[in-house]
């Protein structure tokens, strides 16, 4: 997937003063503002795998894998007045940039297990596995405001088991 003009959220800061310098003098205006702009373009890939197989009238299975990876490609006017901050990599864009990776988009897998007792009674168990990912955060150590740095986040894994029971067409009661 390409995403033409993501919407990337950024501080702006005075062009003609140098990074190590910002917010040093308190007198003097750099900070700009904060913003939304169309920072450039995103490049999304992956693959989705499902398999589901049914053992019989009251048992069936299903395994579903998703792995997704990419980059940005952030674009700089060459006659703004201002230097961009971007949000999402803390950077201080003088010049395109090209960030490996995405914030917030974890791969993941689901296993399912769905077995049929009784004509109106399912049982389900269902295993959630969602993948490490990075982030952005709010790190005061690495410039001025607080320029924003990336963490990466644990993977989890959920647990689900439930019971349903069809007591009639319109009504049904889960247990979880």
């Amino acid at each position: 997937t390409v995403t033409r003009n993501v919407i990337d959220y950024v501080y702006l800061w005075d062009k003609e003063v140098p990074v190590s310098s910002l917010a040093q003098d308190w007198s003097r205006d750099d900070f700009r503002g904060d913003r939304y702009i169309n920072a450039g373009n995103q490049y999304v890939y992956g693959v989705e795998l499902r398999f589901s197989f049914r053992f019989s009238d009251k048992l069936k299975t299903v395994f579903e894998k998703c792995a997704v990876d990419g980059h940005s490609e952030l674009t700089v006017a060459d006659n703004a007045p201002f230097r961009y901050q971007s949000f999402s990599t803390g950077a201080f864009l003088d010049e395109n940039s090209h960030r490996a990776g995405l914030l917030r988009r974890p791969s993941t897998a689901r296993a399912l297990l769905e077995y049929r007792p009784a004509k109106d009674w399912m049982l389900r168990l269902q295993v959630r596995h969602v993948g490490k990912r990075g982030d952005a955060y709010f790190d005061s150590s690495q410039g001025p405001f607080g320029a924003l740095a990336s963490k990466a986040v644990s993977p989890y894994t959920l647990t689900d088991l439930s019971a349903t029971w069809k007591y009639r067409s319109s009504l049904t009661a889960d247990f979880r």
